[in-house]
């Protein structure tokens, strides 16, 4: 139980041969369907490329990093509570669904690596923030955001949990699926939402506007304009961005 490992056999509906995507400028379009994977976008750093060059693809920017799989200790069969590890759930997939779930061991394992400079991570459904907060809004145009339009509105900051970032699926035929124990943001997670009651899983899409307040006190807004490949694979997320606002 010391390792989880990645598999694409019982589930090949998760895979598929990557496509080429044309640049789009103020968009970022990229494949993160991996289960053990995070990846980084720094919008400063985009900013700062596209400002230099205007045909400067921000895809190329992207930054991929695996989650730690190997215990660095003891498996423990009571709850982590907020340690770094691989939190074991099992769900009842094919009964009542995702709700009905229970804890079953945690495995601790190194955090998390991370490249010296971030803005936000995403793993599939699941994106946090580099000490930023996150603000919904209405709009469904980036190009109309403008600091008039958050001032005075809450933030919401990234949060632990234990059982949202799913990077295995190899058990899942027998109902376990374990999580990366680690922060994130559900305000902004919520652009893509996972549904499952029985496989493939199914995804609700949201296309708001996003302010995220940055740890400088900047601000960025983003929009996931779609999450689907044009050969119809899922987690291939196209992203509207703005930076600065």
């Amino acid at each position: 139980m010391g390792i989880f490992t990645s598999c694409e056999g019982a589930f090949e509906w998760v895979y598929d041969e990557p496509i080429e995507v044309q640049s789009v400028e103020g968009q970022i379009y990229f494949d993160a369907s991996a289960w053990d994977k995070w990846y980084y976008i720094d919008l400063k750093a985009i900013a700062d490329s596209v400002s230099e060059d205007s045909s400067y693809d921000a895809s190329e920017s992207i930054v991929c990093m695996d989650i730690p799989m190997e215990a660095v200790g003891d498996t423990m069969f009571v709850n982590g509570n907020g340690l770094t590890g691989q939190y074991m759930y099992w769900y009842d997939i094919f009964g009542q669904g995702l709700v009905n779930n229970k804890f079953e061991y945690f495995i601790p394992t190194a955090k998390q690596p991370e490249p010296d400079d971030w803005t936000i991570a995403i793993h599939r459904d699941n994106v946090r923030t580099n000490g930023g907060a996150v603000w919904e809004s209405d709009l469904t145009d980036v190009s109309l955001v403008h600091p008039s339009l958050y001032s005075g509105a809450k933030f919401q900051e990234d949060e632990f949990t234990e059982n949202d970032v799913w990077d295995d699926n190899s058990r899942m035929i027998m109902k376990y699926v374990p999580s990366q124990g680690i922060n994130i943001n559900k305000v902004l997670s919520s652009w893509l939402t996972m549904h499952l009651i029985a496989p493939p899983p199914t995804f609700t899409h949201n296309n708001h506007v996003f302010v995220l307040r940055l740890k400088d006190g900047t601000y960025a807004a983003l929009q996931l304009v779609d999450y689907v490949s044009s050969t119809n694979k899922k987690c291939c997320l196209t992203i509207k961005y703005k930076y600065p606002v």
